[in-house]
């Protein structure tokens, strides 16, 4: 639906949780590994075949303003105090069609800290 629309001269924005990190660098359990990475899951494979290269359908409008910035978690296990200690993943996602050409500037924070999620109401915060 989403190529159809883009082939029709419309601009796509897809948001939503993807329940993907898009990278690595989305992911703190996978950032702190010290060994090399275990390969992508068919969903991660999946995500990065749309956000390219070499011909990007989407672009991720975080890392199009971010390229390099980690910690910048929108889930946590909120159970476990994970959400105090900034140990998530980000996978609620706000994709853009066609992919914008934006300079990397500003700063943007995750809403984790402080964010008032008691009890487990909710597992996301915003980036």
């Amino acid at each position: 639906r989403c190529r159809d629309l883009a082939a029709a001269g419309l601009r796509v924005l897809l948001i939503g949780d993807m329940n993907i990190s898009p990278s690595r660098l989305d992911s703190a359990r996978e950032a702190e590994l010290l060994q090399a990475p275990p390969p992508p899951s068919a969903s991660r494979l999946w995500l990065q075949a749309l956000l390219g290269p070499p011909r990007p359908f989407f672009a991720d409008a975080f890392r199009a303003l971010h390229p390099a910035r980690g910690g910048a978690y929108s889930c946590f296990h909120v159970a476990s105090g994970a959400d105090r200690h900034n140990y998530g993943s980000r996978i609620d996602l706000a994709l853009l069609a066609p992919p914008p050409l934006l300079p990397s500037t500003g700063q943007a924070g995750s809403g984790q800290a402080g964010s008032g999620l008691a009890g487990g109401s909710s597992a996301h915060a915003s980036v």
